[in-house]
């Protein structure tokens, strides 16, 4: 998607994922579609067009179509975890997630260029953080939120992750927040 349209517009579609996941939740799980969870929903896509400063130039119907693809395809596996994690440890299933996607990463790094492991220890110790703490942790904790609250509304809750990017972006790197993304 991003090679035919913004990233910042990519984003955006990418994050109407709870629209989806709350329009099959209605049907597939039976869950009530509230007014406040509509609600919720609205105020949270204005408030990622705002953190994301949008972008509407170079826009090309594709990188749309393959942007909400995106949205849909996340909404099916957020869904269909929902019903999986029903009756397995959210550890376990985190875990299943983490072996499967790195054994197609492997395959598909032998298949493009082979795979550099040739690289400091720091990069190692960043590896290790990425695996940990942003895969493993991250994935278990979101289908644990899935048990708790469910489909809906842990996706809702997850569209905090590019604020909270941002956040530490302007902390960490010293990006510069516009007056309209502080809002």
């Amino acid at each position: 998607a991003v090679q035919y349209i913004p990233t910042s517009i990519a984003a955006l579609l990418l994050y109407t994922f709870p629209v989806f996941v709350a329009i099959l939740s209605y049907f597939v799980e039976k869950e009530r579609l509230t007014k406040k969870t509509v609600i919720a929903m609205l105020i949270t896509l204005v408030g990622l067009g705002l953190v994301l400063g949008l972008s509407f130039g170079g826009i090309q119907p594709v990188g749309v179509l393959l942007a909400l693809a995106a949205a849909l395809f996340y909404s099916v596996y957020i869904v269909v975890g929902n019903r999986v994690v029903k009756g397995v440890s959210s550890y376990v299933t985190s875990a299943y997630i983490a072996l499967f996607a790195t054994i197609s990463t492997f395959f598909i790094t032998l298949k493009d260029r082979g795979g550099d492991l040739t690289f400091a220890v720091q990069g190692w110790w960043a590896l290790f953080g990425i695996v940990v703490f942003s895969t493993v942790v991250a994935i278990s904790f979101f289908f644990r939120g899935l048990q708790l609250i469910g489909s809906t509304k842990a996706s809702v809750l997850s569209t905090l992750e590019p604020v909270v990017t941002f956040g530490f972006s302007a902390l960490l790197f010293g990006e510069a927040f516009s007056l309209l993304q502080l809002l």
